[in-house]
């Protein structure tokens, strides 16, 4: 659980938030009760139930709080602190919803094959629900209520960037580990051969999953679709940034970029672009907070005031790309 945690925690901070339902499901299996018969806390007392229910609603008010105050703070208003549900989408959403699923997000997130197998092991896994470990199927559970939730809540943020499926991916990792659990022990005295075949079926479809995750990745970084009319130094920018002197960590404004980070990974810095700052952008804010160079990769922005303040100390140009010391 750990490894899933880490890993989601470093695509998307905010899928943290996940672990601490599940969290709170292992606290809950500690207590009897109907849910968890064979409880490690051997009586049933009101206290547990208040103390896990505070400190669930602290956690996540802990996170609502700090979500405000990095807004306030870095003029960044990128945290959803509020929803975007399915009855708030006109015709046009709908459409442009069933566009970017069916044309752009689906076939980039899996293969078909995987797609129609986790819906059968979803249907496996309901219709064996009672003989699954206690534990897992209900964190299991949990985690299928919670995307449908949250589903229906963000449905209206599934178009704009295939960032916001990810919570989806906390479901199917523990989807099966409980199926395995199960497996492992129904399986138990049976021949190898009959081992063997969902171990195959494993192997095929994990072969199956990195084959075309090799192809999504070469055409997310070959196929102009995405790579956003960007200059081609661009893609080979970041070996130049260190011989002048910029440093892996230094904190850089870059433009032009529409994305909240696409320029910034390939030059591999922190840092801020132009995306989803209104009217907080400016580039004497980010230099308040730390950004030490201007990188600017298309010459129409030279004529735009608010950057020609900063345009005095010129310290590089790379195809076209102009870098600039910002350092007060």
């Amino acid at each position: 659980m750990a490894f899933f945690m880490l890993i989601a925690c470093l695509l998307k901070f905010s899928e943290g938030i996940s672990f601490i339902a599940i969290l709170a499901v292992g606290l809950l299996s500690l207590l009897p009760g109907r849910l968890f018969p064979n409880a490690f806390i051997p009586r049933n007392h009101l206290l547990h139930w208040v103390g896990i229910a505070v400190a669930v609603i602290a956690l996540n008010i802990a996170w609502y709080e700090y979500a405000r105050y990095y807004n306030d703070v870095y003029g960044n208003n990128q945290s959803l602190i509020g929803i975007l549900p399915f009855w708030d989408m006109n015709k046009n959403d709908w459409q442009l919803l069933e566009y970017m699923v069916e044309d752009v997000w689906l076939p980039h997130l899996m293969h078909p094959v995987w797609l129609y197998t986790l819906g059968a092991m979803t249907l496996l896994f309901l219709g064996l629900f009672l003989r699954t470990h206690e534990l897992l199927r209900w964190i299991t559970l949990l985690l299928l209520v919670g995307c449908g939730g949250y589903g229906l809540l963000f449905l209206k943020a599934f178009p704009m960037h295939d960032y916001y499926w990810l919570t989806f991916a906390m479901y199917p990792p523990f989807l099966l580990i409980t199926l395995l659990e199960w497996g492992v022990r129904a399986f138990q005295g049976r021949h190898w051969l009959i081992k063997a075949v969902p171990v195959a079926g494993l192997f095929a479809l994990s072969i199956l999953g990195l084959m075309q995750n090799r192809e999504i990745q070469k055409v997310r970084y070959t196929d102009d679709r995405f790579r956003s009319g960007l200059p081609e130094g661009s893609y080979e920018l970041e070996p130049y940034l260190r011989s002048i002197g910029v440093s892996r960590h230094a904190k850089v404004v870059s433009v032009r970029d529409k994305s909240p980070n696409i320029t910034l990974y390939l030059m591999n810095n922190p840092g801020y672009s132009e995306a989803f700052n209104g009217g907080d952008y400016t580039v004497g804010g980010f230099q308040k907070v730390g950004a030490e160079f201007l990188i600017i990769n298309d010459s129409s922005y030279l004529e735009k005031p608010m950057y020609q303040p900063f345009l005095k100390k010129q310290i590089g140009a790379y195809k076209g790309i102009l870098i600039y010391d910002i350092r007060e």
